[in-house]
């Protein structure tokens, strides 16, 4: 059960790369097990069938050491290790040599030690040589034995056509060995140099959108501050000079600052807010890219524009939580609208772990959002694997006509609010789910409005009663 939990706690590279890694020790470990078997039945065991047991096993030994240390420098560089390759052709020359001399020539075990002794060697030495010299090298390690017999045998044929024969087989399956090497190896290569370009990807949109927002915030707050400054100077000027004036342009000052502030939530409310259909496109396009089929069922046009904005941010966070914390190749998201509710499911199958849900942030913060709409969240695992997520709201958080009243838009953000009779127009900005109470001078946000006391100038103490709260 340990390995099964710590299997599907794996990514998918990581998953393909512990594949890779096996099928080639697999491959090593191919040859001692098969001369093991080969030579067991011969009784008295002779010394010399034991050496070439041991160089068998020795030879996969050091197999294993070079394909580990290939493999890691194929995603980091390092060195070659020479001494591991030196080492491993020393312990090949020498098995070949002792299963040429142990051997009558026409014993087939000869052929089947053989074989494998250049098979390991030919495929390890195609991780650092380039197919064409892997090929050269095993054309000398079969040639030259081969020759040798040749010259021993005379004018022999049925000798002459077992050698050629023989040859030909350990050539075939030295070619096939190279091939499997350089495939899997290949493979490997391909599929972490995609894991990494998904990073990579995934780190430029974000820095993207920084960027954006760098550029926005520049442009709305570059002008309002070279006013503010030049403002501010000059109301500094007049005063020194004693000028009724100066009062004039700190109080057009603040006008500027208050403008700029409106227009800094509004970039704000622009960069946070969300749009249930485009959210749906953005999970369908950023799931397929990661190799998960995403179906979707339903439709939002009929669900009004607040339950829409929350169930985008439900759709955003499902997502994530599919992208980092799951091995999922399905995901299914279903939107429903009943009489009385709007619900959407996201339901995935690959969920990593087991036990009890720890929810992150991202889910505190949605389930909080949730509740302030009058809805709920609930995330829950399911058998086999699998996940869920399920966000209800009320049609009544969803008016499909008329404003967005400060309410809505404080209930979106997870804002409680209690109104009271309409204040007049300026009295209340809500933007972005975040409202602001002038008369305490604190906006939505957490931060001080400027202005003295928070009141704008000329407007009478009793507007303040008809405000709304923010609690």
């Amino acid at each position: 059960m340990w390995g099964l939990r710590w299997w599907r706690g794996l990514s998918q590279v990581e998953r393909f790369d512990i594949y890779t890694r096996w099928s080639f020790y697999v491959l090593l470990a191919i040859g001692p097990t098969t001369i093991g078997l080969a030579v067991a039945p011969i009784q008295p065991m002779r010394p010399a069938l034991v050496a070439i047991l041991g160089a068998s096993v020795v030879q996969a030994i050091l197999g294993v050491v070079v394909v580990r240390a290939m493999l890691a420098r194929r995603r980091r560089p390092g060195p070659v290790p020479r001494l591991a390759y030196v080492a491993l052709g020393a312990v090949t020359l020498v098995g070949l040599g002792l299963t040429w001399i142990q051997f009558p020539t026409d014993a087939p075990d000869a052929r089947l030690a053989s074989v494998f002794f250049v098979v390991a060697f030919i495929g390890s030495l195609s991780l650092v040589m380039t197919s064409r010299q892997a090929l050269l090298v095993m054309v000398a390690l079969i040639a030259v034995p081969a020759v040798i017999e040749l010259a021993g045998l005379g004018s022999s044929p049925v000798g002459t056509t077992r050698v050629l024969v023989n040859a030909g087989m350990t050539a075939v399956a030295g070619m096939c060995a190279i091939g499997a090497y350089r495939a899997g190896i290949w493979m490997f290569d391909v599929v972490w140099e995609l894991d990494r370009a998904r990073s990579i990807e995934a780190r430029l949109a974000v820095a993207e959108e920084r960027l954006r927002f760098a550029r926005d915030l520049h442009d709305v707050v570059g002008r309002g501050l070279a006013v503010v400054s030049l403002k501010s100077d000059l109301a500094a000027r007049l005063a020194q000079r004693g000028r009724p004036e100066a009062a004039d342009e700190m109080l057009e000052v603040r006008r500027v600052a208050q403008d700029l502030l409106s227009e800094v939530r509004e970039v704000v409310r622009g960069y946070r807010s969300t749009d249930l259909g485009a959210e749906l496109a953005g999970a369908r396009s950023v799931l397929a890219s990661a190799g998960i089929e995403c179906r979707i069922i339903g439709s939002g046009d009929a669900i009004g524009e607040q339950a829409q904005a929350i169930l985008g941010w439900a759709v955003r966070e499902g997502t994530t939580n599919v992208l980092r914390h799951s091995q999922a190749t399905t995901c299914t998201i279903a939107l429903r609208v009943h009489e009385d509710s709007v619900e959407l499911t996201m339901e995935n199958d690959g969920a990593a772990g087991s036990g009890g849900l720890a929810p992150g942030h991202g889910l505190v913060g949605l389930t909080e959002r949730m509740t302030a709409a009058g809805g709920s969240l609930v995330a829950e695992r399911l058998p086999g694997a699998r996940f869920r997520l399920v966000a209800r709201l009320p049609v009544s958080a969803a008016p499909t006509t008329g404003g967005t009243s400060v309410a809505a838009a404080a209930a979106a953000a997870g804002v409680a609010v209690s109104e009271v009779p309409t204040p007049p127009d300026g009295a209340v900005s809500a933007s972005g789910g975040a409202g602001v109470s002038q008369a305490s001078g604190v906006a939505g946000n957490g931060h001080a409005d400027p202005g003295a006391g928070g009141r704008p100038a000329g407007r009478p103490a009793d507007a303040d009663r008809t405000e709304a709260t923010v609690s």
